[in-house]
């Protein structure tokens, strides 16, 4: 799930740009989030990453790479462990994943 959230990022950054990779421990979870910046992206869009298939075109991320099932997979995950998956357009450009996972999980 890691692999493939930061895969994704470094994957469909744009040339030059920049990735920030944060985890906490809030109560009762673990958290990890990824940022990217890049282009400004319609949340519309983003809210459908999740789901496989779906994925932004090449002319907005940068790449035409991938099949469209990364985040579907990590979607996939994070609810087979009772966490939360947000996927977030940044207002000034690129994309914010956060996963929430319960403490116990991430042992």
């Amino acid at each position: 799930m890691v692999e493939n959230v930061i895969g994704n990022a470094i994957v469909h950054n744009q040339e030059g740009g920049w990735i920030r990779v944060e985890t906490a421990n809030a109560a009762g979870s673990v958290e990890l989030t990824v940022e990217t910046g890049g282009a400004v992206l319609d949340q519309e869009h983003v809210d459908r990453l999740g789901q496989p298939f779906q994925r932004l075109v090449a002319d907005r991320t940068g790449s035409d790479d991938g099949s469209g099932l990364g985040l579907s997979i990590v979607a996939a995950v994070v609810d087979a462990h009772g966490g939360r998956l947000r996927l977030h357009a940044r207002p000034e450009g690129g994309l914010r994943v956060a996963i929430s996972l319960p403490q116990g999980v991430a042992k």
